[in-house]
């Protein structure tokens, strides 16, 4: 056979082999990890905005709620001064010992000390409000809540949502883990098409032909294997643990926080009920002064008496909101 023969006959291969497996538990638990950790993320995120926008809230709350306390407590310094005015009355005319004169100074200066420390009180608040938004609060109206269903409150819990989705993060990654450590099996499949451009012993022609079968890859041994995979089931039992926990805190803080609106609501008639007794002991008083039975001083301090209490049912309308916001801030929607 020449050389020229030889060179004639040349042999064109075309192989193509793919390999893949059936299915990859390690990848679908490395997507299922990944949503369940984007999940984790947004819902963190919420929650700190919530706390961030609660917070301003709350500011604004004690900051009217102190202006309220200021108000009621310079009706209290206008009472005790006129105690003080009638106690030295008294006393000048023989008909009262100094001790309850005495008193009554100490009284009316614990009352002014009182208004200084709730001045001070309503300084920091607005400090800490101006800290985290440029807006005046008393340009700004308060959000008035209602009382979310117990059901409702649970269902869209941050904190409860955020412990579900943690324990899914770590029951997949577990799974992860385990995949990790465990045989691969994958089909394989080829096609090869070999084209031959002929000489003088061998004509020219076509040949192909396909194979199919698979293939077993286990990965090398790991000595922290066993170790790993207990350390990541900790860590899914921890978590489910945390679930229950979260379950059970935010269900008590829902049970605790009605107890108290339910107290501040007692509070509230019991106000309600004063005021209606003090309409009457004003009115009664102002016609026992014009026929010279009583004092202006009886009239005034019925007046601010009066007046105090009304203060105190716009104080517990802002504490029972207070108290709602610690429910609203807990959940996914207002």
């Amino acid at each position: 056979i020449s050389f020229s023969d030889i060179a004639r006959l040349l042999i064109f291969s075309i192989p193509k082999r793919v390999s893949c497996p059936p299915s990859s538990g390690g990848i679908y638990f490395a997507i299922k990890y990944a949503k369940a950790n984007r999940v984790f993320s947004n819902l963190s995120i919420q929650e700190q905005e919530k706390e961030l926008i609660a917070r301003a809230i709350n500011l604004l709350y004690n900051y009217n709620k102190t202006k309220l306390l200021l108000k009621k407590q310079e009706l209290l310094i206008k009472n005790a001064k006129i105690d003080v005015l009638r106690k030295k009355e008294q006393y000048l005319s023989g008909f009262l010992d100094s001790s309850f004169l005495d008193q009554a100074i100490l009284t009316k200066n614990q009352n002014e000390l009182k208004k200084i420390e709730l001045i001070s009180s309503l300084e920091d608040i607005l400090k800490n409000f101006k800290d985290i938004s440029d807006k005046d609060p008393d340009s700004l109206k308060m959000p008035n809540f209602s009382l979310i269903k117990k059901s409702d409150f649970l269902n869209k819990n941050l904190a409860i949502k955020k412990a579900k989705e943690q324990e899914k993060v770590n029951r997949y990654f577990k799974n992860m883990t385990i995949a990790r450590y465990l045989p691969t099996i994958s089909i394989t499949a080829s096609y090869n098409s070999q084209e031959i451009t002929g000489s003088f012993f061998m004509p020219p022609g076509k040949e192909s032909y396909k194979e199919y079968g698979f293939k077993i890859s286990m990965p090398l041994f790991d000595i922290n294997s066993f170790k790993n995979i207990e350390s990541t089931k900790l860590d899914l039992l921890k978590s489910k643990l945390l679930l229950q926990e979260a379950k059970r805190v935010e269900k008590n803080r829902y049970e605790n926080i009605l107890k108290k609106i339910m107290l501040l609501d007692k509070k509230i008639e019991l106000a309600k009920e004063d005021i209606l007794l003090y309409k009457k002991l004003y009115k009664d008083t102002k016609e026992r002064f014009e026929a010279g039975e009583k004092s202006i001083y009886d009239i005034k301090t019925m007046k601010n008496s009066l007046d105090s209490r009304k203060i105190d049912i716009e104080i517990y309308k802002i504490e029972k909101n207070i108290l709602l916001l610690e429910l609203y801030k807990k959940v996914k929607k207002w």
